[in-house]
C-alpha cells in the first residue's frame, strides 16, 4: 500500500511537472507570437517630400519592438504628386502633420506640397499602403502642408478633414494661405466641402490644424500672423473664427502644438523666435488665455508631443539639434528636466523637427528631415531620454531631398 502510495505520488508528479512544462511552452510560444505580431504593428510613416515631378512618396518602417526600424514591404510607396524644395530657413519646414493617419489606422494621408493636392492610402494588415482610388485629391488652395482629422465627425460614419494650404511654396506664386475642409468617406475618398474654404491674410503661412479633442473645432497655428486661432467647422464644413490670441512677446512667431491629453483644457505651442514653450488655457467657446512660459536652452524651439500620461512634454529644438524634456504634471506650468543632444549625422548636427511617441511609449522617434535620418530615442520611466544607436538612414533619396512629416499608427 505504501509502495503503491509512493509509486502514484511519482506518476501523478511526472504528470504535473510535464504539464507545466507543456504549458510553459505554449505560453512561451504565445509571448514570442504576441511581440512578433507587435512588432508588425509599430509602425512608422514619413513622407520623402521628393519634389521631382510626381516623384513623391510615403516610406514606411516597422519597429521590431527593440527600436529597430526594417521596411515595410513595397515601401517607399508613391504619392502620384510632387513635394516641394525645402530646407533650413525655407518656411516649407515650418509646419507639422504633414502626415496623417485615422484613429483606427487604417487610413494614412500625405501632402503634396507643390502640385497642390493630399495622397490617401489604405492601410494593409502587413502595414503596406495602397492608394486610394481617386488619390491624390486636389487640397483647395496652393501648397498644402497640414492636415487636421476629426473621425465621425457629424456621424454616420463620414469623417472631416482640414487641409491648411500654406501658399508659402517659392516656385509657385499667386494664390492665397487658406484652410479647406473635405469629408472623407469610409473608403477615405475625400470630397471638397462646397464653400468651405477660409481664406487668411498673404504671408500668414498657417502651420498646423490641430483638431480640439470632443468638439466641431480645431486650432489654427499661424506662423507668420503670431496667431493661435479657433475655428469651428460647421455642419456644412465651412468655418466660422471663433477667437484669436496673439502670444505676448516680441519675434512671437508660433509653429508646433500641441494639446494635453489628460488636462484637454490646457494648449502648449513651440515659439521658436524666443526659444521657450508656451502654455495657454482654452474654455468650452475655444476662447485662448496665455499662462505661463517656459524657457528652453536650445533654439528654434518647434514641434512637441506628450507622452500618453501627459506627464512630460518633449521639445524639438532645430536651431541648436536638441531635444527638451519638460514635466507637465501641473497643468501650464512646464519645468524642464532634461536638455538632450542628439546624435550627429555623418558629422553634421543633428537638425530635428517632426517627433512622435512609439506605439508602446518607449522609444520616441525624431525626424532629422535636412540630414534625412531618424533618431530613435529611448524613453525611461522618468521620463528622460537615451540614444543609445546611431541614427536610422532614409536612403535612396535625392540629394538636397529634406522629408518631414511624420505618422505612428497604433
Amino acid at each position: 500500500m505504501n509502495r503503491l502510495s509512493q509509486r502514484k505520488r511519482r506518476t501523478l508528479f511526472a504528470f504535473t511537472f510535464a504539464s507545466v512544462a507543456a504549458l510553459m511552452i505554449v505560453l512561451g510560444a504565445k509571448r514570442l507570437a504576441q511581440a512578433q505580431d507587435t512588432g508588425t504593428r509599430n509602425l512608422v510613416y514619413v513622407e520623402s517630400n521628393i519634389n521631382t515631378t510626381g516623384g513623391n512618396t510615403v516610406l514606411g518602417f516597422s519597429n521590431d519592438g527593440r527600436g529597430n526600424l526594417t521596411a515595410l514591404p513595397g515601401s517607399p510607396y508613391p504619392t502620384f504628386g510632387t513635394g516641394v524644395v525645402a530646407g533650413s530657413g525655407n518656411l516649407q519646414i515650418d509646419a507639422d502633420q504633414q502626415v496623417i493617419a485615422n484613429p483606427e489606422g487604417t487610413l494614412l494621408y500625405a501632402v503634396d506640397g507643390h502640385s497642390n493636392d493630399v495622397a490617401g492610402f489604405t492601410i494593409n494588415t502587413d502595414g503596406s499602403l495602397t492608394a486610394i482610388g481617386g488619390s491624390p485629391f486636389p487640397s483647395g488652395g496652393q501648397d498644402p502642408a497640414s492636415i487636421g482629422y476629426k473621425d465621425n465627425a457629424f456621424g454616420g460614419g463620414a469623417s472631416l478633414m482640414v487641409v491648411v494650404n500654406k501658399n508659402s511654396d517659392p516656385n509657385q506664386t499667386g494664390g492665397t494661405p487658406n484652410y479647406t475642409t473635405f469629408d472623407v468617406s469610409s473608403a477615405g475618398v475625400m470630397t471638397m466641402n462646397p464653400g468651405s474654404t477660409f481664406n487668411l491674410a498673404a504671408g500668414s503661412s498657417p502651420a498646423q490644424a490641430l483638431v480640439i479633442p470632443g468638439q466641431n473645432k480645431f486650432f489654427g497655428i499661424e506662423f507668420q500672423s503670431q496667431r493661435i486661432v479657433t475655428y469651428l467647422i460647421n455642419k456644412n464644413g465651412s468655418l466660422s473664427d471663433l477667437s484669436s490670441t496673439t502670444p505676448p512677446g516680441s519675434s512671437a512667431v508660433v509653429l508646433g502644438a500641441a494639446i494635453d491629453p489628460k488636462f484637454k483644457k490646457t494648449l502648449y505651442v513651440g515659439m521658436p523666435g524666443q526659444n521657450q514653450v508656451d502654455a495657454f488655457t482654452y474654455d468650452a467657446v475655444g476662447h485662448v488665455t496665455f499662462v505661463n512660459s517656459a524657457s528652453n536652452p536650445g533654439v528654434a524651439v518647434c514641434w512637441l508631443v506628450f507622452n500618453s500620461a501627459a506627464t512630460r512634454l518633449y521639445t524639438s529644438d532645430s536651431g541648436s539639434g536638441t531635444v527638451t524634456v519638460y514635466n507637465v504634471s501641473s497643468p501650464g506650468l512646464p519645468v524642464e528636466t532634461q536638455h538632450f543632444t542628439l546624435s550627429k549625422v555623418n558629422g553634421a548636427m543633428a537638425e530635428p523637427i517632426n517627433l512622435s511617441f512609439d506605439t508602446t511609449g518607449h522609444f520616441i522617434y525624431v525626424l532629422d528631415g535636412p540630414n534625412q535620418a531618424i533618431h530613435i530615442l529611448q524613453v525611461a520611466a522618468n521620463g528622460t531620454v537615451t540614444e543609445p544607436n546611431p541614427p536610422f538612414a532614409l536612403t535612396g533619396l535625392p540629394a538636397g531631398t529634406v522629408p518631414f512629416g511624420m505618422a505612428v499608427v497604433k
